[in-house]
């Protein structure tokens, strides 16, 4: 016996209903399927810098044979500088990596045994303040001998560091005063505190007879411009004035700065 038209209709159409197979079901993706997946550092770059205590983007995935992202999720994240950082996940933002130049390592453990890993080298991470910066310094003094004021200037190179952690600048500077019938090798050293790109501190003159500290303030960006003001006398002899102007030359500081 035939079967009814009506019955053979409803058949076809849940045939042609049925879902689609959209990728590897969970039984298929057996050892031979994972030995095919790739792991992949999206972020940070090698030779990135992160602003210290800014939150930084971190992405991490485990692709497929085709290149498409597996699903996988159970990325873990070391760093070479600090063992106690760590982190797990594929896509996340972090703000709490230390000072230094780290070796950010993102390690995937596959379903078929096999151990991924893939690293960014040469992470810096302080203080975007911090660096060293090169400029010039200019220095004007009044000498008053008897009744007489003379009043001579110099005008010389400079060098400061801006501390990793960004709280801190230090730095010398070096100028010819000639004044009177002397000339006069004056040494500038640097020691200022930086709270917010705010500087305040001391400027320590050394003019071989006599030393003066002037007080001193001025503002660091972190686009790194730095520009420093002093000023200061010696009561009933001389006064001083000058200013120390700067730029970020790099972001390395020596070691212990």
């Amino acid at each position: 016996m035939r079967a009814p038209l009506a019955f053979l209709l409803l058949a076809s159409a849940c045939e042609s209903t049925s879902p689609s197979d959209t990728g590897p079901a969970d039984d298929t993706m057996d050892d031979a399927w994972w030995d095919a997946t790739s792991l992949v550092l999206v972020a940070p770059r090698s030779g990135a810098f992160l602003p210290l205590g800014e939150a930084a983007p971190f992405e991490a995935h485990v692709l497929d044979a085709s290149g498409a992202d597996s699903g996988f999720e159970a990325i873990t994240w070391s760093s070479s500088v600090d063992p106690a950082w760590t982190a797990t996940g594929t896509v996340f933002q972090d703000a709490s990596l230390p000072v230094g130049s780290h070796d950010i390592t993102a390690t995937a453990r596959l379903p078929n045994g096999d151990r991924l890993a893939t690293t960014a080298g040469g992470i810096l991470v302080q203080s975007p303040y911090a660096g060293t910066y090169a400029g010039t310094v200019a220095l004007s003094t009044t000498i008053t001998w008897g009744d007489t004021p003379y009043t001579a200037t110099c005008a010389g190179s400079a060098t400061m560091a801006v501390t990793r952690e960004g709280t801190a600048v230090n730095g010398s500077a070096t100028c010819l005063l000639s004044v009177l019938t002397y000339e006069l090798d004056v040494v500038l050293a640097v020691d200022a505190d930086n709270d917010a790109g705010t500087l305040d501190g001391t400027v320590s003159a050394d003019l071989t007879m006599y030393a003066i500290d002037l007080p001193a303030s001025g503002t660091v960006t972190e686009e790194g411009v730095l520009v420093l003001d002093f000023a200061g006398e010696v009561p009933g002899f001389a006064t001083f004035d000058g200013a120390i102007e700067a730029t970020r030359i790099t972001r390395d500081v020596e070691a212990g700065s």
